[in-house]
């Protein structure tokens, strides 16, 4: 067994750490290039995710999956970069208006994750009960 995975099955349920993050409210969130503005905590384990930075820090070492959904008010092609202390480590690109994506990467302890835009579109749709635009980052490992 590796040494993550050693740390890992440690790990109570209830101590994983994760967090689900979106925007907040309904209707519809302007976003200007750069980081993802989730700004709200639709629930977590813990308190990794900062709604002020936008991003999530990695607790312990291990594995984590990030998945993303993001969904434009209009049809403009754009994509979605997850980025490891600031450096980009996966693209996600599409030219409809609905970029999503999942990952898993190594992180050390105290490593953050963020996500990042490149293109200023008018809208993305907000959140409401279907929650179009969110963002999930858990321990897997």
């Amino acid at each position: 067994m590796s040494s993550n995975a050693r740390k890992f099955a440690r790990l109570a349920p209830d101590q994983v750490p994760w967090a689900l993050v979106d925007f907040g409210g309904g209707g519809y969130t302007s976003v200007a290039a750069g980081v993802v503005p989730f700004d709200n905590i639709v629930a977590q384990n813990g308190s990794h995710y900062n709604t002020t930075n936008y991003r999530f820090t990695c607790p312990v070492a291990g594995i984590y999956s990030m998945t993303v959904s993001l969904l434009s008010q209009d049809s403009s092609s754009f994509g979605v970069d997850f980025r490891k202390n600031g450096a980009v480590i996966a693209k996600n690109y599409v030219q409809t208006r609905c970029p999503r994506g999942t990952m898993e990467f190594e992180f050390a302890a105290n490593d953050y994750i963020d996500l990042v835009v490149s293109t200023t579109l008018p809208q993305y749709h907000g959140t409401d009960t279907a929650r179009y635009a969110w963002a999930h980052y858990r321990l897997v490992g």
